[in-house]
Parts: C-alpha cells; sequence; structure tokens
C-alpha cells in the first residue's frame, strides 16, 4: 500500500536551527517503498535531495546534517558518491552531507581520504541498519584516519523496530568505546544516546567530545510512552544529566513531523537551553557557520 506524504506542521521557532540529522535519498522512491512496508502512517516529505532542501526556510533551518550511510559494503562507493555530488551542488549550499565506511568494506581509508579531499565533514554510522558494533577494533585503522582528519561521527544509538539488525544495537558503552578510536572527532550520539534504553545514559557523563541530538524523542514520549518510558518530565531530567550545552538540535525529517517537533521542544525546555539546542552547540562543538 503506497504510505500518504503529509505536511509538516506549520512551525517556525525564534532562534535559527541547525538541524544535524535528516535523511535523504538518491532514490526517493525507493525509500517511499521501503516505509510504504513498515506499517507506519505517514512520512512527512518525499525524501528527495531537493525537498531536504527547499523545507528548510519554513521551519527556520540555516543548515542541515544530511545523514547518508551505505547499509551493504558493496554500496559504500556509491553512497559517498552521492554525498561528493550533494556537497558539489550549489543549490544545496545549506546542506552537509556525510560520507560512510562499513565493516566489510575493504576500501574504507581509501574512501576517508577520497571524501575529505572532496570536503566532505562528517561520517555516519548506523549498526541497526548495516549490521556490524561501531565499536569493533578492526576498524580502529580507519577511524584513525577519520580522527586526523578531523571530521564529526554521527553514530544511531539505541533500538530500531524497523533496523533489519535488530540483534546490533548501539549503548553508551559503544560510544564511549568509539570515542576512545577518535580522539580527534566529535561524535553525535543520535536520540538522546540511548533509544528506548534512557537508564543507561549515565554512563555519559563527564565524558567530553560527544553531543547528542533530540530525533525521535518527541515520538517516543508522546506515541511510544509505554515502550520508551519517556514523560516529559523524564526527558527534562535527561537534559540536565547530559548537560544542554551537549544537546543538538536532529529532527529526522522526512521520518519525522519536524515542526511539530519543534513546537514540542520550543515548548519543554528553558529558554536558554532552547537557544543552546537549536543552534549555538552545533556552532560551536561542530564549526557550522549559520
Amino acid at each position: 500500500m503506497p504510505i500518504e506524504i503529509r505536511p509538516t506542521t506549520p512551525y517556525r521557532p525564534r532562534y535559527p536551527i541547525v538541524d544535524v540529522h535528516a535523511h535523504a535519498f538518491k532514490y526517493p522512491q525507493r525509500f517511499l517503498q521501503m516505509a510504504g512496508g513498515y506499517g507506519i502512517p505517514a512520512v512527512y516529505g518525499g525524501g528527495s535531495v531537493e525537498e531536504a532542501s527547499e523545507t528548510m526556510a519554513a521551519h527556520g533551518i540555516r543548515v542541515r546534517v544530511v545523514k547518508n550511510f551505505a547499509q551493504k559494503p558493496e554500496h559504500v562507493r556509491a553512497a559517498n558518491d552521492f554525498a561528493i555530488e550533494i556537497a558539489q551542488d550549489p543549490r544545496y549550499s545549506s546542506l552537509i552531507p556525510t560520507g560512510t565506511i562499513h565493516l566489510g568494506c575493504p576500501d574504507n581509508e581509501a574512501e576517508v581520504e577520497r571524501l575529505a579531499e572532496a570536503g566532505i565533514r562528517g561520517i555516519a554510522l548506523d549498526s541497526c541498519w548495516q549490521g556490524f558494533e561501531v565499536s569493533s577494533p578492526l576498524l580502529r585503522a580507519v577511524y584513525r584516519r577519520i580522527s586526523g582528519y578531523g571530521m564529526f561521527v554521527i553514530a544511531h544509538t539505541g533500538i530500531d523496530p524497523q533496523g533489519p539488525h535488530k540483534e546490533i544495537l548501539t549503548w553508551p558503552e559503544h560510544i564511549l568505546h568509539l570515542k576512545e578510536m577518535l580522539p580527534g572527532s566529535i561524535i553525535i550520539a543520535t536520540h538522546l544516546g540511548a533509544l528506548w534504553g534512557f537508564d543507561r545514559i549515565v554512563q555519559y557523563q563527564d565524558q567530553a567530545g560527544i553531543l547528542f541530538d533530540i530525533s525521535w524523542i518527541m515520538e517516543s514520549c508522546l506515541i511510544f510512552r509505554e515502550e520508551s518510558g519517556l514523560t516529559e518530565g523524564r526527558i527534562v531530567e535527561i537534559i540536565g544529566l547530559l548537560g544542554a550545552d551537549r544537546i543538538v538540535c536532529g529532527l529526522e525529517s522526512p521520518w519525522s513531523d519536524i515542526g511539530a517537533a519543534l513546537e514540542f521542544w520550543e515548548n519543554l525546555v528553558s529558554d536558554e537551553a532552547w537557544r543552546k539546542i537549536s543552534h549555538e552547540n552545533a556552532v560551536r562543538e561542530l564549526g557550522i557557520e549559520i
């Protein structure tokens, strides 16, 4: 059954937004077919690069990171070609596409060098989709190369009900081991660092060089409260535990209604915290210009 594409809630927040977690696809129709098989009622966009760029202004988004990764090792080069295409297209100057690696790819180090030479600033990892532990010591050499170039790394954390590798999860202990191998990189741990496993986040206390995005937290609280254990009060507690200086705004378009998410967060946290989350932390820690 074709999936419904809904418009996002009209909402423009009071501060500029740096969105560190969005998706766009080389072949949007494949994204829609995939989403249609998930049993979810709708998505909030067709998944194209054009939409990822064109929908920014309505929600006050100045810069958007496109989380681009390869599910299989043989797709790494094509995924990185896609990132380079976005980065070199003047129409998409406000998008920051990531490249990717894969444990099974024999050319990871060469790919990272190619990405760095093309101006790609980050690498995306997703254990639930790629099927390997991101903290594997077998990746130490390529992580050394990534760290040497000062690239940031965005990594999915916690569960993913739709991921094909549900048994290979990334939890705080994996992110901490990953950071040890990436001393020169900032890590963005998605979903506040442990989606639906938030009791584990105490491990992140006093750990420098790790940021936490807010993607899919609204949905976890409002739609999947029983599964996630999240309430509005618990979210505020988590922000206090991790520190508002370490939280960044990730909205996960087109899976999420980004207008509703922005309104949710702007009304949930203090004005000072929201100013930091909306853009200041990403500007400071990732060197993003707005």
